[in-house]
């Protein structure tokens, strides 16, 4: 294992960095979250990132247009757009979901509905909740069945899709016959019905789904049960970045602000209860980005030894990342007194995104479950 990023990767993240910071500054993002259209996120800006950067190919290989690189890049560019809440669908359609039409065994669907994610023109979305349950050995609350036209229509309802309402593509798992299947459904599929709804991160969006016979087309994954938990241990992987960069912002700023604010004609940096705080907040940080990098490099290996380091790296990396996430979000709450509860500060924006990415895969004591499940059945 190599422990250090190459010369090009940090020259990649500096221009990731650079970009972030102009394009979704914390003021930008702020009033995006408060405004009243339902636009959570810079699409202009992430069409731009698409365009110049890349980031929406990353995984892609360049056959199909992208840019054929791997989860360390992705880990790269989810961390410095983590930094700047960046609310972009980096993680929900250039990760999740181009890793799962990764694992397909079908050539002409990927040939079909990749390059359009690679370039930017689509967003594509997972119905998260049904992914968990699969991955899981459980049934999808959608039903599948074959169509009087030789296809397949689906029915039911699912909640909280990610990105739902700004997404061309959805790839739902569905019941058939006892069987977990994935289909993928165009948004403006017949009988179909997306209905946004608030999230707990204001700068992420979420969706509701009512499906009545809508056409959708079946998909078939490589390796069945085992690509699938790959890919979403992969996933789960990457979304480590985004905590272990939001996480490394709040105790940059909660360091700022410690050296700034003044109480009995100090800073309240010098007191000795702030800096044990602090301290301690840094170690959980950096012991959570070791565990991060280790499980992006897992993520990346595409051995089956490789691919059972995987399956521990995942869970370990989630666990400390949710932890040290949330524990410094607090921290930069706190530490600011009253102005850090104002909804003026980017405080609670920061604190809602550490919540909401528990509740979306599960949180530290899920994640300790699973790595104690995948220890006793090694």
């Amino acid at each position: 294992m190599n422990f250090g990023f190459s010369e090009e990767q940090e020259q990649f993240r500096e221009i990731v960095r650079r970009f972030a910071e102009q394009r979704w500054s914390l003021e930008g993002v702020s009033t995006l979250a408060g405004a009243d259209d339902g636009e959570v996120y810079d699409s202009k800006a992430w069409q731009q990132a698409s365009a110049e950067l890349g980031l929406a190919g990353l995984l892609v290989p360049e056959r199909l247009g992208g840019a054929g690189f791997g989860y360390l890049e992705m880990g790269i560019a989810l961390e410095e757009l983590g930094r700047q809440l960046a609310g972009g669908p980096l993680w929900t359609s250039a990760c999740l979901a181009t890793g799962l039409l990764l694992e397909l065994a079908d050539e002409d669907a990927q040939s079909e509905l990749l390059p359009a994610l690679a370039a930017g023109e689509q967003l594509a979305t997972v119905d998260v909740a049904a992914y968990l349950a699969v991955a899981s050995g459980e049934l999808p609350a959608l039903e599948a069945q074959p169509s009087d036209d030789g296809g397949w229509q689906i029915d039911g309802s699912c909640a909280h899709v990610p990105f739902a309402a700004q997404s061309d593509l959805l790839l739902l798992w569905a019941d058939h016959e006892g069987d977990a299947v994935l289909f993928a459904v165009e948004s403006d599929a017949r009988g179909l019905t997306i209905k946004q709804t608030s999230s707990l991160d204001l700068t992420r969006s979420v969706g509701d789904l009512a499906l009545s016979a809508v056409p959708a087309r079946r998909l078939a994954v490589a390796a069945g049960k085992e690509a699938t938990a790959r890919a979403l241990n992969r996933a789960r992987a990457a979304m480590t970045a985004e905590q272990v960069g939001a996480a490394a912002a709040c105790q940059e700023q909660a360091i700022a602000w410690a050296k700034e604010r003044m109480q009995f004609s100090r800073s309240i940096g010098s007191f000795q209860a702030v800096k044990h705080r602090l301290a301690d907040g840094r170690l959980y940080l950096e012991l959570a980005r070791s565990a991060a990098y280790w499980a992006w490099w897992a993520a990346d290996q595409g051995t089956d030894e490789n691919a059972a380091e995987l399956v521990e790296a995942a869970p370990l990396a989630r666990s400390m990342c949710c932890d040290a996430f949330a524990r410094t979000a607090a921290d930069l709450i706190h530490l600011h007194g009253g102005m850090g509860f104002t909804w003026e500060h980017s405080a609670h924006h920061y604190y809602r995104r550490a919540r909401a990415q528990s509740v979306l895969l599960g949180d530290a004591q899920h994640e300790r479950q699973r790595l104690a499940d995948s220890l006793l059945a090694g």
